[in-house]
């Protein structure tokens, strides 16, 4: 009897601590920018802890013979700089850890004066500062159908896809910035989740967007594509998509309501099968 006890005993045990789980994935803030006529503009990390990660994006209108410099000041790493599929718009992407709980301002810029800026941050916690990136990957076209490519990726990443596009609209005069800013993600969430946000800036006729969409991945392998449908009636747009994979920490495997059930059934699963070997000793 005393082995029917354990084994189950072992068995349950087992499987409660090869539960492998991953951090929360902690979207701490986000931030917007645009301006005019500039040759360069700034836009802020946002709030968090030290040692955050960070994912930079700077879009600009009319790009033609303008390269994007590394923005200012900290460590960026390049994750893509190249135009959209047109001449309407053209946007870098950084990655970096930040140094500073407190917001830091950050500056793009690039060669020649350009019309429209659009900038946006994404500061995540719990991502693997030694080896932020899994892959990453960007289509580009023009149209009004933006797909974001697959990209392969590890259970408990984060999938960030960013949407940029310049358009032709009928404005003659620039505008202020039409923007939805807010916090994606105020506590850990853990499981799955999709959260999106918005920059656009108008002007001189012309619009550029940059969309953004976090969402956490609950397994291995290829994320699948992402179409993003603008649905509406636009004489032109350029468009890039882009999806990059975030590599997180796995985090501690503390049990939850549930496991902890397991945990004192198996123990006391264990314990009875200590007391009937006893027993059984004892009349041998």
């Amino acid at each position: 009897m005393f082995k029917k006890l354990v084994i189950p005993f072992i068995v349950l045990t087992s499987l409660i601590f090869s539960i492998k789980t991953f951090a929360d994935v902690r979207i701490v803030d986000i931030e917007d920018s645009a301006s005019f006529l500039t040759t360069g503009a700034t836009i802020e990390t946002g709030e968090g802890s030290e040692g955050n990660y960070v994912v930079l994006v700077c879009t600009i209108s009319n790009p033609v013979d303008n390269e994007f410099d590394m923005p200012t000041p900290l460590n960026w790493t390049l994750l893509d700089d190249d135009d959209c599929g047109g001449p309407l718009c053209t946007n870098g992407i950084w990655g970096g850890i930040v140094d500073d709980s407190d917001n830091q301002e950050i500056t793009c810029s690039w060669d020649n004066e350009t019309e429209l800026f659009a900038a946006a941050s994404i500061r995540y916690s719990g991502v693997d500062i030694n080896e932020p990136l899994i892959d990453q990957d960007c289509n580009t076209g023009s149209g009004a159908i933006l797909t974001a490519p697959s990209v392969e990726t590890e259970a408990g990443s984060q999938v960030l896809r960013v949407f940029t596009f310049g358009a032709i609209v009928d404005e003659d005069e620039p505008e202020e910035s039409d923007t939805t800013n807010q916090l994606l993600s105020t506590k850990n969430v853990p499981g799955s989740i999709e959260e999106d946000f918005e920059v656009e800036v108008s002007g001189f006729g012309k619009t550029i967007v940059i969309a953004v969409e976090s969402q956490l991945a609950g397994k291995s392998g290829p994320t699948g594509e992402e179409v993003a449908d603008l649905s509406e009636d636009i004489d032109s747009v350029d468009w890039k998509a882009c999806t990059i994979a975030i590599r997180m920490i796995p985090a501690e495997q503390v049990p939850t309501v549930s496991e902890w059930g397991l945990i004192t059934m198996a123990g006391i699963l264990g314990a009875i099968g200590i007391i009937v070997l006893r027993r059984k000793r004892a009349l041998t």
